[in-house]
């Protein structure tokens, strides 16, 4: 667990991959997020006020002084460069379309006020891990 709610981060891609994101790093208390991307999904239209979207294409000079980017764009050779570019900034980079380009993956995560369980596949099957929490949150939902 990292706490983000100090931390300054950019999302590169404004998709549904991004908003995934971007909605995780909400519910865990983020607050200064950086989103780059010429167009947004519509999904993020209800929160336009929770980011700072820079309209553009993406340039290296958007991760100055951020502490985590998320490459999320839909092409896997710029996600690459993204990645490339933080590590040499020294930031941690998570390339969701290639886990070895990333220096940190995501879990699935079940959280409330009593618990925080976690479900990895260590970055290898995100659906898996998503359907494995899915599974636990159902079972202690009609059992606990």
């Amino acid at each position: 667990m990292l706490n983000v709610r100090n931390l300054s981060i950019a999302i590169i891609g404004g998709g549904k991959i991004a908003y995934r994101k971007y909605k995780q790093l909400i519910k865990c208390g983020a607050k200064k997020i950086l989103i780059v991307s010429p167009q947004l999904s519509d999904l993020f239209d209800n929160d336009v006020k929770l980011f700072t979207w820079a309209k553009n294409e993406y340039d290296k000079n958007y991760l100055k002084n951020k502490d985590i980017v998320f490459a999320c764009t839909n092409s896997a050779e710029l996600n690459k460069r993204i990645s490339s570019d933080a590590k040499t900034l020294r930031i941690l980079v998570n390339d969701t379309s290639y886990k070895a380009n990333s220096n940190f993956y995501n879990m699935a995560t079940i959280q409330d006020d009593k618990k925080l369980i976690g479900v990895s596949t260590f970055g290898k099957n995100p659906v898996l891990a998503k359907d494995i929490k899915n599974k636990i949150k159902k079972f202690l939902d009609e059992n606990v």
